[in-house]
């Protein structure tokens, strides 16, 4: 068919070029290869250069080396007059002592002997080569050698890199011409007969002589070292009984590490290597860089065989790419097998590949069977729907993109020598500072430890770095100023921990004399950063234009002090701002961009009418030519015409592929901190649903290419594309990624959830920071949910109150799945556990299948749905049953108006919620009890309506707090059958007295028991020396935590170590750190009676026999 290629010849990739070996008038050898004389000589002598002392220690001779030593050291010393056989041994000595290092440059040193001394001369060194082996010296091998070094042969001849020297004179050999050839023959026929080595590898330099190759391959069996001499076959082979004869004696990974090797066996053989290709993939021990030269072999054999194994692996790691690679190498072949599997992974592969050979789809189309037809008929339908949209209705971003002509764009003005020159300054709003200075009675450690500080005493400590956590802070914040304002320039706390609660009120006290150390302190607490906003100098002006560019965390805070200080900033930003291009630059110029134009062109004008004009220029420049200085190339495995494609949100047809190129170009540049602002234009363009697709599309082709870093923005991107269902499947992938070496990529997955930002994303992250194996990640989560909620002015529980999603559920909590003639309807258990009612209000055992009768297409769509609310609410009901708990054991609180938002008008939560007693409070005491009905509607105890204020205060009351009204609130929940989501109103409830809880010291339990631990809210310490994690804690009420020690304690990463351990004191503390000095214990009988009563429950629980 004109225009394909043919798709029966096996054509050599050009990518195989670089180290494969050779056959005379085979692959790569029109035009030969030139030698570069300069560069050969450059690199000989380097090598020699930076081996001599340790080549010169393995050449000092000895009586059994056969001269060797004597004659290496006389051709190290006089290259020009050099045997063969000493210069076989100087190049054995300084191989070896490049070890496993290797080193590429000794394929130099062969073209600069063929150069200097001729080819002849090089053919005869690398037979002698054979023959030697290294040791603590370089020897003549014999027989005997070879038979007890066997397993070690890789320290004789075969030293990793040594095939470099003798793979460069097989080459040359290979093109030279035929009375060259001649003469190396001449040379290595003597040789034939000498140790096995050297027999072997003159049949290696020579491939033609397939006598002498039959006779070796016969020889093998009974050969002394066969797996060496195995090795220097492979490259010759031309039979699959040959092969099949040599194949057993070769080492994979030895052969796989170079895979010009490999190729000239796909040379010899042709297709008929594919089983032995496939042997080495599907044992899947070779490594990433073997794995994907091999799929890049079988993609290149022009057989169905091998199309149909790359489809067979297709959802196996680094496969997609080279069945994409494949699908363009035979199109129809492609075409023709891929329609005919009619597998998921492949069906976008072969709706890509129909999009993109439209033409030839049709005409295949008649030569297609049943299935295979109507899968490409339905596509080609398809494609003749679908329109690209008219170019001039693109934005310019998407058809001719700035970095498309980037030589003619305008070069950017530099003005050197610039300096803003600006005092640092303070300029506080009215009560700010007020409001700073009180912060220091609300800190628990100040509160505890003021009264009784001896500063004096603290100041000569901190002099002699003495102070411990919290001392430092204490003795700026309240020590007497005399003697902490001095030392304030050069403080450097060791710990930022709680930052935000004591740097606000230093900074109020000390004003610029504690502005250095305050930017040090932000830099590594970014929390405590609010501090820096009464103050402004360059340096600061510098920090706050690197966030704002730079960091999406801090960026709100940065433009709120830029737009506080509009002049001082200009006037700080603008000599970077003109200075010479790099990272300084683009921030200061992404930082201007957000203040008035007035204030930074009069800020300019200080710096002349040169500097005001090219920045001016600057402002005036379009912020989609302001543009990185690198543009990545899109990856091979991206292949955009095989890509979904994406409607435009007003239906007035698709991106055509050049703009999707475009479109991932810019994601792939673009940096999730500092978007692009392309981005945002093509967002609003194109179909939500749609870029989701493509995003995801991108994703899986990232994962199946193995995931390489380069291309990580394949993952960072989803923060822009994705929705829902992306995070659905991104989810589950984050949490496992740690355990398979993915830290850095689970971490970056969490990035990507917080930038979807819809109540799905934020649920999932809000999930991983609750629970997952993995410590590092769940930290990471909870940072980043800290810093969601810190941007909406909300604690992290406050947002988890606002993160349960509704699943699509009707308002009264219900969902309806039509399937036409029949429906169903969704309802969920006390373990918020969907189930399915029919029409008569049964509830069935599960969502019966679409049947013939039922609407086809509104059927599968609500099976579909009731799919994933099964998944979902898999996910969200542990984590939301146990967020209600905890509320109970730790007091929390709701207004009326949030308690109706939340949870009683929440379409989800309503169907636990309802299941539970909620109470009104009153000064701290339960006032009236209440819970919701099957309505909506509240009532009391005795099931009278009641209502609840918008202002008044509501909880879920543990027993303690109910009191007497336990037993009728029993009664009424026994009567409706309403189960309860945890123990409640049958919660077991304790009294203990301190003795009661010191009788728990010294029990031994196991060690599976103090993990359960966590299930109940307790979490393991931090690890201390060697990982061991030496308590557990749990947050109480009132900001306080409970810590029970262990011994010997968990080992972090062997949590089974020590099976067994022994409890140690139980203590409560304030605040949030259990090792904080001077904070004193809580006596255990002041307790509050509900905390009491969950600790000695936990307890008692971890102690039970």
């Amino acid at each position: 068919m004109g225009g394909f290629p043919d798709e029966d010849t096996l054509l050599p990739q050009s990518g195989w070029r670089r180290g494969h070996l050779l056959r005379p008038g085979g692959w790569f050898t029109d035009p030969p290869g030139r030698v570069d004389a300069a560069k050969a000589a450059a690199n000989a002598a380097a090598l020699f250069d930076a081996q001599r002392d340790g080549a010169l220690r393995l050449l000092i001779g000895r009586p059994d080396d056969g001269g060797l030593g004597e004659s290496g050291r006389a051709a190290l010393a006089d290259p020009a007059t050099a045997t063969p056989a000493g210069a076989a041994a100087l190049l054995a000595a300084f191989v070896h002592t490049r070890g496993w290092r290797g080193d590429d440059r000794v394929a130099d040193v062969a073209d600069h002997w063929i150069v200097t001394r001729g080819l002849t001369f090089a053919v005869t060194v690398s037979a002698e080569l054979a023959g030697i082996y290294t040791n603590s010296h370089v020897r003549a091998a014999t027989d005997h050698d070879f038979a007890q070094r066997q397993h070690h042969h890789f320290q004789g001849w075969a030293e990793l890199y040594s095939i470099a020297f003798s793979g460069r004179i097989r080459n040359r050999l290979a093109t030279a011409g035929a009375g060259e050839r001649a003469a190396a023959e001449a040379v290595l026929t003597p040789y034939r007969g000498g140790n096995p080595i050297q027999r072997a590898m003159a049949g290696f330099l020579l491939p033609a002589r397939e006598d002498w190759l039959a006779e070796d391959v016969a020889w093998l069996p009974s050969a002394p070292v066969p797996h060496v001499i195995g090795g220097l076959l492979l490259p010759s082979l031309r039979t699959v009984a040959q092969l099949d004869a040599v194949i057993d004696y070769v080492t994979p990974w030895w052969v796989l590490r170079r895979p010009g090797e490999v190729t000239a066996v796909v040379e010899g053989l042709g297709a008929a290597v594919l089983p032995r290709l496939l042997a080495w993939l599907d044992d899947r021990k070779w490594g990433a860089e073997a794995e994907r030269k091999v799929l890049q072999m079988i993609a290149a054999l022009p057989s169905d065989e091998a199309y149909q194994a790359l489809l067979d692996r297709s959802t196996e790691k680094y496969v997609l790419p080279a069945l994409h690679e494949a699908a363009a190498r035979f199109p129809r072949r492609a075409l023709r097998l891929t329609a005919a599997s009619g597998a998921r992974p492949v069906a976008e592969l072969l709706r890509g590949h129909v999009n993109r050979h439209r033409e030839l789809a049709t005409t295949m189309l008649p030569e297609l069977d049943g299935p295979a037809a109507a899968r490409v008929g339905a596509l080609l339908t398809d494609v003749d729907a679908a329109a690209d949209a008219p170019a001039d209705s693109l934005p310019r971003v998407l058809v001719s993109p700035p970095w498309a002509d980037r030589k003619n764009a305008p070069k950017p003005a530099v003005i050197a020598g610039l300096t803003a020159d600006l005092p640092a300054a303070e300029a506080w709003e009215p009560g700010e500072r007020e409001k700073f200075l009180a912060m220091k009675d609300d800190y628990y450690y100040f509160k505890y430890n003021h009264e009784r500080a001896d500063y004096p005493a603290m100041a000569e400590r901190y002099a002699r770095g003495e102070l411990r956590y919290g001392e430092e802070s204490l003795l700026f914040a309240l020590g007497p100023e005399p003697l902490s304002r001095p030392l304030l320039a050069d403080w450097r706390p060791r710990y930022v921990w709680s930052a935000e609660s004591w740097l606000p009120p230093i900074v109020a006290r000390h004003g610029l004399a504690a502005l250095p150390a305050a930017i040090r302190i932000a830099q590594r607490a970014p929390s405590a950063a609010p501090a820096l906003l009464p103050f402004t100098s360059s340096e600061l002006a510098a920090l706050m234009a690197d966030w704002f560019a730079r960091t999406k965390t801090m960026r709100d805070l940065a433009r709120e002090w830029l737009t506080r200080h509009p002049g001082v900033a200009a006037r700080a930003l603008i000599p970077a701002a003109l200075g010479k291009p790099g990272v300084a630059r683009r921030a200061a110029e992404t930082a201007l961009r957000v203040l008035g134009r007035a204030d930074v062109l009069a800020a300019a004008a200080g710096y002349g009418e040169q500097a005001t004009a090219a920045i001016a220029a600057a402002l005036d420049t379009d912020p989609l030519d302001v543009l990185p200085a690198k543009i990545p190339p899109l990856a091979d495995w991206i292949d955009p015409e095989t890509l979904p494609r994406v409607a435009l949100r007003d239906g007035t047809g698709l991106l055509p592929v050049d703009s999707v190129r475009h479109l991932l170009t810019m994601l792939a540049f673009t940096k999730p901190d500092d978007p692009y602002p392309g981005i945002a234009i093509a967002v609003q363009l194109l179909d939500p649903h749609d870029l989701a697709e493509l995003g995801r599309a991108v994703f899986a082709r990232w994962q199946a290419a193995g995931a390489p870093s380069k291309d990580g923005w394949a993952l960072t991107s989803l923060g822009v594309t994705g929705d829902d269902e992306t995070v659905r499947r991104l989810a589950p992938v984050i949490r496992t990624w740690p355990g398979e070496g993915g830290h850095s990529k689970a971490v970056a997955g969490l990035d990507v959830l917080a930038a979807i930002g819809t109540d799905v994303a934020l649920m999932h992250l809000h999930g991983i920071a609750q629970k997952v194996k993995f410590k590092g990640l769940k930290d990471r989560a909870t940072d980043k949910i800290d810093e969601v909620a810190a941007s909406l002015g909300l604690t992290a529980e406050e947002l988890a109150d606002r993160l349960v999603p509704d699943l699509g559920l009707a308002a009264d909590g219900s969902m309806r799945l039509d399937y036409g003639p029949r429906a169903f309807v969704v309802g969920f258990d006390e373990q918020l556990k969907p189930y399915v009612t029919d029409g008569t209000g049964k509830r069935l055992k599960a969502l019966p299948k679409p049947g013939a009768r039922d609407d086809a297409e509104r059927a599968a769509e609500s099976y579909a749905r009731f799919s994933a609310l099964k998944k979902d609410a898999r996910t969200i009901a542990a984590d939301q049953i146990a967020r209600l708990e905890r509320a109970m054991v730790t007091g929390r609180r709701w207004t009326g108006a949030e308690f109706r938002q939340y949870f009683a008008g929440h379409p989800l939560l309503v169907h636990i919620v309802r299941r539970l007693v909620w109470a009104v409070y009153t000064d701290g005491v339960v006032s009236a009890g209440f819970r919701v009905a099957e309505d909506r509607s509240l009532s009391d105890a005795d099931d009278e309506p009641t209502t609840v204020a918008d202002d008044a205060v509501v909880g879920l009351p543990h027993p303690l707090e109910l009191g007497v009204a336990v037993p009728g609130w029993a009664e009424v929940f026994a009567d409706y059958e309403i189960l309860q989501p945890f123990a409640q109103l049958g919660r077991e409830v304790y009294t203990p007295s301190p003795d009661d809880f010191a009788a728990i010291e010294g029990h031994v339990v196991p060690v599976g028991r103090v993990l359960g631990m966590e299930k109940t809210g307790w979490r393991r310490g931090a690890p201390q020396d060697a990982g061991i994690q030496g308590w557990m804690e749990r947050p109480l009420r009132g900001d306080r935590l409970a810590v029970l020690d262990l011994d010997p304690g968990i080992v972090v990463g062997l949590v089974t170590e020590f099976e067994e351990q022994t409890l140690g004191l139980l203590r409560v503390v304030e605040g949030a750190n259990p090792w904080s000095s001077g904070v004193p214990s809580v006596p255990l009988d002041r307790l509050d009676p509900v905390t009491a009563a969950e600790l000695m429950r936990d307890l008692t629980l971890l102690t039970a026999s």
